[in-house]
C-alpha cells in the first residue's frame, strides 16, 4: 500500500506542475488547445498523413463525377430512346371457343427495358474521409497515427488510472 501511496503522490505532483490540464490530454479532442491537435500541429509525419488523405480523396472525388456525369448521360440516352418509342403489345388467344383476343403488354418490350435500364443506374457514395472541422480532422489523424511510445503511456496511465486506483469517469463535461 505504501508503493500506492507513492504512486498516487507523485500523479498529484505531476498534476499540480504541469504545464496542461488533464483535461487536455484525456478529455478535450478537438479543441484547438488539445493535447492532440498540438502534437498533430508539431509532426511533419501526421501533416503529410493529411495532405495524402486529402489528395487521395479529392482524386477520388473527381473520379466519382466523371462517373456521375457519364451515368447521367448514359440516362438521358436511354430515356430518349426509351420516348422515341411505343409499347409493345401482342394479341393473345383468351376465348378459343369464340376466337376471342386480348392485347397484353410485352414482357420484354424494347421501351420499358430502356426506361427501366435508365432507372436501374446506380452509382455509390463518396464520402469525404475527414471532418469538416479542421480541429477534428487533426484529432482523427492523430488516432490513426498515435506514435507507439504515447499508446503505451495512454493505455498504462489509464489502466493506473482507472483499474489499479479505482478513479470513476465523471459526468462533467468539459466547454
Amino acid at each position: 500500500m505504501r508503493r500506492l501511496c507513492d504512486v498516487e503522490k507523485y500523479l498529484l505532483d505531476r498534476l499540480v506542475s504541469s504545464r496542461l490540464r488533464s483535461s487536455q490530454l484525456y478529455y478535450e479532442l478537438e479543441g484547438s488547445d488539445s493535447f492532440l491537435v498540438k502534437f498533430f500541429d508539431l509532426s511533419r509525419e501526421m501533416q503529410e498523413i493529411r495532405h495524402e488523405i486529402v489528395a487521395s480523396a479529392e482524386e477520388r472525388k473527381r473520379a466519382k463525377l466523371a462517373e456521375l456525369h457519364g451515368l447521367k448521360t448514359e440516362y438521358n440516352r436511354l430515356m430518349a430512346l426509351s420516348d422515341r418509342m411505343e409499347c409493345e403489345y401482342k394479341d393473345v388467344l383468351v376465348d378459343s371457343i369464340n376466337n376471342f383476343y386480348e392485347q397484353q403488354h410485352k414482357w420484354n418490350c424494347q421501351k420499358c427495358r430502356y426506361a427501366n435500364d435508365a432507372e436501374n443506374l446506380k452509382i455509390h457514395l463518396h464520402e469525404w474521409p475527414l471532418p469538416q472541422s479542421c480541429t477534428k480532422a487533426k484529432t482523427i489523424i492523430f488516432e490513426l497515427c498515435i506514435p507507439s511510445y504515447l499508446q503505451s503511456w495512454r493505455e498504462a496511465t489509464f489502466y493506473l488510472l482507472l483499474d489499479v486506483i479505482g478513479m470513476r469517469y465523471s459526468n462533467k463535461s468539459f466547454p
